[in-house]
C-alpha cells in the first residue's frame, strides 16, 4: 500500500491528473487500430496538459525517416521534445532536451541527424486527422494516421480523406490541401537547410522550374533571415557597421552597441 501511495504521489508531482494516472496504458502511446493489405490505421491520444508549441505555435510536428520508412510525431513538454513512432511502434521513443534560445532550429537539426525530417506526407501515402478530444475524462490531442503505402493506386485515387477537429480547430502541418503540391525537398529547405545549402538550392536553375513564385519568395525570405542571424551572432564589428550603413537595421545597431561596450570594458 505504501508503495502504491508513493507511485501516485510521484505521478501527481510530475503534473499528471488522477484520470491520467489510471489511463497511463491507454494515452500517450500509439495503437494499431486496423491492419489490412491495403491500409494500416493508427490512433494515439496525448494528454494536452502542459503541452508546449513545437514549431511556430503548433503543438505537434510530423517528421519522416526515409531510411526506416517511419512516420514520427514530435511533442514538447517544457524543454523536452519527444519523438513517437507510428510506422514502427517497436522503436523506442526519442527524448531530446533543449534549452537554447534557438530551440526549434536545434530540435529539427538534432532529429535530422537521426534521419527524421519534414516531408510531404500525402505524397508518401499517409492521411492524418488531428483533433481535440476528451478521452475518458482526460483532455487530449487525438491523432489518427492511415498508411496507404501498400494500397492499389486505383483505390487510392478514389480516397478523399477529410481532416477535422472537435470543439476547437487545430492547424495541420504538411498534411493539408495547401501542401499537397509541394515537392518533398521544399519543406526541408524551408525549415531546416543551412544558409549555404539554401543559397546553393536557390542558385540551381532547376529550382526555378519546379517551385512556384510564392515558394521561391518564401525561401528567399528565409535565406535573408538566416544571413541576418549569422551576421548578428558571428559578424565582426566592422562587418556590422558596413551592413548598418546600407540597411539602417535597428537590430544590427543594437548588436554594434553591445560589441562597442564589450570593447570599452576590456580597455
Amino acid at each position: 500500500m505504501k508503495h502504491f501511495v508513493l507511485i501516485v504521489l510521484l505521478f501527481l508531482m510530475n503534473g499528471c491528473s488522477v484520470n491520467e494516472l489510471f489511463l497511463f496504458n491507454e494515452i500517450n502511446r500509439v495503437t494499431l487500430v486496423k491492419s489490412t493489405p491495403e491500409v494500416k490505421h493508427y490512433r494515439a491520444y496525448f494528454a494536452r496538459s502542459e503541452l508546449k508549441p513545437v514549431w511556430k505555435k503548433q503543438k505537434y510536428l510530423f517528421l519522416y525517416n526515409r531510411h526506416k520508412h517511419d512516420l514520427g510525431l514530435v511533442l514538447r513538454h517544457h524543454n523536452t521534445y519527444t519523438l513517437y513512432h507510428f510506422s514502427h511502434r517497436n522503436l523506442p521513443v526519442v527524448k531530446l532536451k533543449i534549452t537554447s534560445r534557438h530551440r526549434e532550429r536545434h530540435m529539427l537539426h538534432s532529429f535530422a541527424k537521426i534521419g527524421y525530417r519534414t516531408a510531404d506526407l500525402k505524397a508518401l501515402g499517409y492521411r492524418t486527422k488531428v483533433g481535440l478530444r476528451r478521452y475518458k475524462g482526460v483532455k487530449t490531442l487525438m491523432f489518427e494516421v492511415k498508411d496507404y503505402h501498400r494500397r492499389p493506386k486505383e483505390k487510392e485515387a478514389n480516397e478523399n480523406p477529410t481532416q477535422s477537429t472537435q470543439g476547437q480547430s487545430v492547424t495541420l502541418m504538411d498534411t493539408d490541401s495547401e501542401n499537397t503540391q509541394i515537392k518533398p525537398l521544399y519543406p526541408y529547405y524551408l525549415h531546416y537547410a543551412s544558409s549555404a545549402e539554401l543559397d546553393r538550392y536557390l542558385k540551381d536553375p532547376q529550382t526555378v522550374k519546379t517551385l512556384s513564385s510564392g515558394q521561391l519568395a518564401s525561401l528567399k525570405t528565409r535565406l535573408s533571415k538566416l544571413r541576418k542571424e549569422t551576421l548578428l551572432t558571428e559578424g565582426s564589428l566592422e562587418t556590422l557597421i558596413e551592413a548598418y550603413k546600407k540597411d539602417k537595421d535597428p537590430e544590427i545597431k543594437k548588436r554594434i552597441m553591445v560589441l562597442l561596450k564589450q570593447q570599452q570594458s576590456k580597455n
